[in-house]
Order: structure tokens, then C-alpha cells, then sequence
């Protein structure tokens, strides 16, 4: 049977291989127009190349379904070079890199070609004309070295002017073309490459001086403004003579703003230290100066800033230098004036002269100092006018002036507020001092300010300063919907008087959450606002917390029961009509009904001393209460006896006495809760003990989370 069956199952398999092959047949004997039929290399022929010398560009052909030319599918083409060390391929196009053999891929629709490429150098080598370390001496004239190109047979070709040439550390020697000029001390190495080979020499760089010196540059101090000072530089040769090359080398200062050097002379220029540092042919020498100022300052008289209007006539201006308070010397004449802007104003040994509308900064140099004047130049003025309402200030304050505006010939409104002198009505009121306005004392004075013949005037009144604004709560807490009373305020000023200014000061909530009207506060929505009080020169900030009604609230324990000194929390959560919570906890203030047996601070009560008090508070209108109960603290139990011993079917009593801290000891044998190790042995109920077998057990009676131990022995 099993024969006969596995007979069937392969004739079954044998007709459904034939029916697929049936089906697939003509499917292949028909392919369709654009079908590759297969691929080809335009030039089969192996390819042999020269490193560096030539490549080669191979072609795949693609015989297409229904077309008579062949199509080039060479950048379609996926091409791999087994050796691309040897060989590398890109799109068809070889190029040689070392020498060996490689055989190149090109996959194309699912048609493979191979073809092999041998790759080989040009040359057999390339030498240089010498092979061991070259030593240079920096400032020696350049060393040339030949690259030879040498074939099989032995014939060798100067490649020099053909080779590529690098220097490993071109800051010690550089190549061009074999030659190799030695720049700094050190080690390199002169790489040539020609065809795909290479060479290599190792160049040492040396001084030949051992030591670099500067002459007549220890401690060396300099003067701004005096004559140059020359350095001299000092080579040492390896013999240990000495040869000059101050011209020759190369001279640096570490801070050209003040000092500068050419050619060993130091221009100094400004106060301060400069590290002053010469080089030649690969040795160094430096040296620290300092440079001080022969004045300590320059003064410029008048020293303030200068504001001219363009028919004014020029100003002098003078300059002094000096090197204590008393005496100076003027400069006038021998500093140097410039203008940043000559279009505005021009200056001529400290004459300054208005020349048209803008700004401008006169600068003032001698020897290292320097000083600046700003300039503004105003146009003529037709009108002015004080740019502020009426004045509020508070005794003693001090604020700038006002601006005053100027209108010139084409009715443009112009900032004239340096120009501007103030008088002031009242003196002991308010007063101008250095460009300030200062109240003085509580009243009212009028300023009047003149330029050019114009005048304006301001009324300024100066009232007690306020040293603190007091709202008679510090947070406040509004249930939406409902409505409260603006809090009341009080002002304490300087003088020490005190007034009610809640009709005085102005609120505003930071959010239109809350309304403020006709004296009152309404809650639209809920959230956190912050209402700003604000009167005179203070302002008052008090929090606003804007709740939802809420539908009842929990206290957390229902009672509590306390030792003395010891402390709990008190947890209360509201219901909203929606049935989330909320935790209310550190909004709530409790008060105790007994101070001396409980007190609340905070969510917090402490036990004080024994007896019972009750806590309460309220939160949006609903009273809460707590009970609090102060007890001792429970020390420890003790039994009458430690250790019973009782017959079988017998019985004994033990009491238990609780012992507190404050020295009470009560029986608590009836409500202590006893158990036996084994009531095999032993049992006990109510701290009677009742034997059952000869053997040991531990009775244990529990009271308030204390515990104590009888042995029991049963005979």
C-alpha cells in the first residue's frame, strides 16, 4: 500500500513540473520589444596598463528585443574590480594604481561579463641622487636634489622637473622641483613621487649660532614722547665669536599700542609692558620693557561737553597736563586736536568751530594721554517748550529735569536739553542742581527755562514721601461668583503720620478673572490673579485666589489622640460638584479651643499638655472641627509575675500594669490582648492561665502596641 501510494504521489508531482514548464515555455520563446537579450564588451581584448600613465574606457553593449543597434549601457552597468588596489573602475573607465592583475565585473540586467587587466609601473623604481640624511644650516643657500626614473634594463631618466615634491614639515625645509631650502630648525622629510613610485630623504635643520643676545636691553625703561632708543642683536656662532645682525634679523613687539620696533629702534607710544623679541636663522632673544607716561593726566578746560548752535561764534578750548593736584602746565599749543567729523565742526590748536547741524568728537593727544570732548552742534531755534506735564515729585527726591524742545527755522521739533537754564520760583520748595530737579520741601514751586530768548514754564508740587502702603490682609480668597469688599489700605509716611487710603489707591488685577468695581471684588473665573495697589510712589501686591464653589469637605483623621510634645498633620479635601477633589491642606487655619492642651499652626497641631481640645476652622463659609485628645505616653507594661508555674487541668492568674510618663501605673489585665506560644502546653484568657500538658510555653499579653512576657512551665 505504501509502495502504491508513493507511485501516485510522484506521477501527480511529474504532471504539475509539466504543466509549468508547458506554461513558461512560450512565455520565454516570446519575450517581448525591450526585452535584454543579452550583453556584450564593445572591445574583449585584456587590458594591460601604466601606473599614472594612462587609463582605459570600457564599454558594455546591451542586445535589445526588436532593435537592430545595440544599445551603450555602460553608466547603467554595475562594474566591480576584484583588485581595486590594483585596478580601479568607475562607469566602465580603469585606472592603474599599483601593479598586479584584477578582473573587472559588469552586471546588467541579470547578464554578467568578466574581462582581466594587468597593471604595471612605467619604471622599475625611483631613486634619489642620495640616499642618506641631508644636514642643512639655516641661511645656506639652497640644495638641490635629483629624482632618477631608472627602467629593467638599468637606463636611469632625470624625473625632477617632473616629479611631485612634498616636505612633511614645511616650517622646517620646502621642495620645488629638487630644490630644498632649509626655514627653521628641525626635522622633515622630502617625499618625490613620479608614475606611481616613489622616494623618501630624511633633512636635518640646524642654526649655525648657538645663542642669540640682546645688547643694552636689561631693565630697560621707557619715556612716551621721548627719542628713540636703538637695541643692538648679537649672534653667537658655534666658535664663540660674536656677529651683528641687528639689521638682519627680525624684531616683533608683544603690544604695538605701546611700544614699536624696527630694525632694533623702540618708538614708545603708549603706558604699559611689551615683551620685545628678535629672531635670526633659527635663534631667539627677548626682553621685558616698560614704558611709563611723564604726566599723569590731561586736562581739558571747559571739561564739560559742548553744545553750539550754528551762528554761535568759536570756542577755546585748553589743554594741561599735570602730575599732582596743584600745579600743571599748558599743552595748548603742542598737543594734537582732531575732529571725528569735520563737516559738523572743525578745531584748530583747541579752537572749535561750529559748521553745520550734527555731531562730532574733538579729541585731545600729548605724549600718550589722550582726551575727548563731545561736540553737538544745534540749528537756530524759533520756539521752545518744556516736554512734561505738570511735576510730582516727594521730599527730598531728585529726578532729571524735563526735556525741552526746541522748534528751528523749518518748524521740526528738536531735543535743545543742554542748552536749557532753569530758574525755580520757590527755592525751598524745588530746585535745579547739576541738570537735576530736587524737591526740597512739601509745596508747590514753578520752573521757568530759558534759550536764545525763548521761555516755558512747568508747575511742579512735592508731597511726603511714603515708606510703606499696609493692606490689612496679606492673601485673599474669593469664591466665584461672589463678591467682596476691596481690602482696606493704610499709607505710613516719612514723617511718621499714618492715613486710610483705601479710597485713595488705585487696584488692578493682573487678570480679567477679577473684576474690580465700585469698591468691590467679584470672581468671574477661577484661577490665580495678583491685585496691584498702587499710591504715590509705592505699591502693594495681594494674591487672589479665585475658586470654584465647592460641595462639601473631609477632614482627615476624624480625631486624633497624642502624646505629649508630639505633633500630626490635618488633611482636608473639597468636593466639587463635578466629584474631582482638591487638597485644601495649607489653606486652612485652625484654632484650638484650648491652647494649654493643643495648639494649631499651620496643618499642624501639637499636643501640649493632658486633656482634650478641639481644633476648627472654616473654608468658603463651611465650618470644620477636629477633637483632640492628649494622653500620656504609654512607657512600657509589666506582669505581675515573670515566670508561672502551674499542673495539667490547673490554673493561674497574672495581672498587667501599663506604666506612663508621668509616673501613673493603671491595670489594663482586661483589656490587654494575651496569647500562648503553644496551647498545646498552656492557654490563657483575661491574664488567666490555664494548664493543659506537661511542657513550656511564653504567654504574651499586648496593650497599645506594647508587649510583655510571662514563661509558663506546665508539669
Amino acid at each position: 500500500m505504501y509502495r502504491l501510494d508513493k507511485k501516485m504521489r510522484l506521477g501527480w508531482l511529474s504532471l504539475v513540473f509539466t504543466l509549468i514548464v508547458s506554461l513558461i515555455a512560450p512565455m520565454q520563446a516570446f519575450a517581448a520589444n525591450g526585452d535584454v537579450k543579452g550583453i556584450e564588451f564593445e572591445n574583449a581584448t585584456p587590458v594591460f596598463l601604466y601606473v599614472e600613465q594612462q587609463t582605459a574606457q570600457l564599454k558594455v553593449l546591451a542586445t535589445i528585443e526588436g532593435a537592430e543597434a545595440k544599445k551603450d549601457v555602460t553608466s547603467d552597468a554595475v562594474w566591480v574590480s576584484s583588485a581595486p588596489q590594483v585596478v580601479k573602475v568607475d562607469k566602465g573607465l580603469l585606472t592603474p594604481l599599483g601593479k598586479g592583475n584584477a578582473t573587472i565585473t559588469a552586471k546588467y540586467k541579470g547578464f554578467t561579463l568578466t574581462l582581466s587587466a594587468t597593471s604595471s609601473f612605467l619604471f622599475e623604481e625611483l631613486k634619489l641622487s642620495t640616499d642618506t640624511a641631508i644636514d642643512l644650516d639655516l641661511g645656506a643657500p639652497a640644495m638641490e636634489v635629483n629624482a632618477f626614473a631608472v627602467e629593467a634594463d638599468g637606463h636611469s631618466y632625470d624625473v625632477s622637473d617632473d616629479a611631485a615634491w612634498t616636505s612633511s614639515n614645511a616650517t622646517v625645509a620646502t621642495v620645488s622641483n629638487g630644490m630644498i631650502i632649509a626655514v627653521g630648525k628641525g626635522s622633515t622629510t622630502i617625499t618625490v613621487k613620479y608614475k606611481g613610485l616613489s622616494d623618501s630623504v630624511k633633512v636635518n635643520v640646524a642654526s649655525p649660532y648657538t645663542s642669540l643676545q640682546i645688547e643694552g636691553a636689561a631693565g630697560l625703561e621707557l619715556m612716551v614722547g621721548q627719542e628713540d632708543t636703538a637695541l643692538k642683536a648679537k649672534a653667537v656662532l658655534t666658535g664663540g665669536s660674536y656677529e651683528e645682525v641687528t639689521d638682519k634679523g627680525t624684531w616683533t613687539t608683544s603690544n604695538t599700542s605701546v611700544l614699536t620696533v624696527e630694525k632694533g629702534k623702540l618708538k614708545a607710544v603708549g603706558a604699559g609692558t611689551a615683551k620685545v623679541a628678535v629672531s635670526y636663522l633659527g635663534v631667539t632673544a627677548d626682553t621685558q620693557v616698560i614704558i611709563r607716561l611723564p604726566y599723569q593726566a590731561v586736562i581739558v578746560s571747559p571739561q564739560k561737553d559742548l553744545y553750539m548752535f550754528t551762528s554761535d561764534s568759536p570756542v577755546q578750548l585748553s589743554s594741561f597736563v599735570s602730575n599732582d593736584a596743584i600745579s600743571r602746565s599748558e599743552v595748548t599749543l603742542q598737543a594734537s586736536w582732531s575732529t571725528s567729523n569735520p563737516m559738523v565742526a572743525s578745531v584748530s590748536n583747541g579752537l572749535v568751530s561750529p559748521k553745520a547741524v550734527g555731531k562730532s568728537t574733538i579729541k585731545i593727544s600729548y605724549r600718550g594721554l589722550t582726551k575727548e570732548l563731545a561736540v553737538t552742534v544745534l540749528p537756530v531755534i524759533s520756539k521752545v517748550t518744556i516736554d512734561s506735564e505738570d511735576i510730582t515729585l516727594f521730599k527730598d527726591e531728585m529726578r532729571d529735569l524735563p526735556s525741552v524742545n526746541g522748534q528751528d527755522l523749518d518748524e521740526e521739533e528738536l531735543d535743545f536739553s543742554p542748552l536749557a537754564e532753569w530758574v525755580s520760583d520757590h527755592e525751598d520748595v524745588a530746585k535745579t542742581v547739576n541738570g537735576k530737579l530736587v524737591a526740597v520741601h512739601p509745596g508747590t514751586a514753578q520752573l521757568t527755562v530759558t534759550m536764545k530768548g525763548f521761555t516755558d514754564t512747568v508747575k511742579v508740587t512735592v508731597q511726603e514721601k511714603v515708606l510703606v502702603v499696609r493692606p490689612e490682609m496679606t492673601n485673599l480668597s474669593i469664591v466665584v461668583g461672589n463678591e467682596v469688599s476691596l481690602p482696606s489700605v493704610k499709607a505710613i509716611f516719612e514723617d511718621g503720620t499714618e492715613q486710610d487710603i483705601g479710597s485713595l489707591i488705585t487696584w488692578k488685577p493682573s487678570s480679567p478673572n477679577l473684576l474690580v468695581k465700585e469698591g468691590k471684588l467679584k470672581a468671574l473665573l477661577s484661577g490665580k490673579v495678583n491685585l496691584v495697589g498702587t499710591y504715590l510712589n509705592k505699591s502693594v501686591t495681594i494674591p487672589v485666589l479665585l475658586e470654584e464653589p465647592l460641595d462639601g469637605l473631609t477632614v482627615e483623621p476624624g480625631s486624633i489622640e497624642l502624646n505629649p510634645g508630639r505633633s500630626q498633620s490635618i488633611r482636608v479635601k473639597g468636593a466639587y460638584a463635578d466629584g474631582n477633589e482638591v487638597l485644601l491642606t495649607t489653606k486652612v487655619v485652625w484654632t484650638s479651643s484650648d491652647s494649654s492642651v493643643a495648639s494649631a499652626k499651620g496643618s499642624f497641631v501639637k499636643a501640649v499638655g493632658e486633656g482634650t481640645a478641639t481644633l476648627t476652622s472654616s473654608y468658603q463659609g463651611k465650618p470644620l472641627s477636629i477633637q483632640v485628645k492628649v494622653v500620656p505616653k504609654l512607657m512600657k507594661l509589666q506582669a505581675s509575675d515573670t515566670s508561672v508555674k502551674v499542673k495539667a487541668g490547673e490554673t493561674a492568674v497574672v495581672h498587667v500594669q501599663a506604666l506612663y510618663d508621668n509616673g501613673a501605673a493603671v491595670d489594663e489585665t482586661e483589656e490587654a490582648i494575651w496569647t500562648s506560644s503553644n496551647t498545646y502546653v498552656a492557654t490563657v484568657s483575661g491574664g488567666v492561665i490555664t494548664g493543659v500538658k506537661k511542657g513550656s510555653a511564653t504567654i504574651k499579653a499586648t496593650f497599645n502596641k506594647k508587649t510583655v512576657s510571662i514563661r509558663v512551665t506546665v508539669n
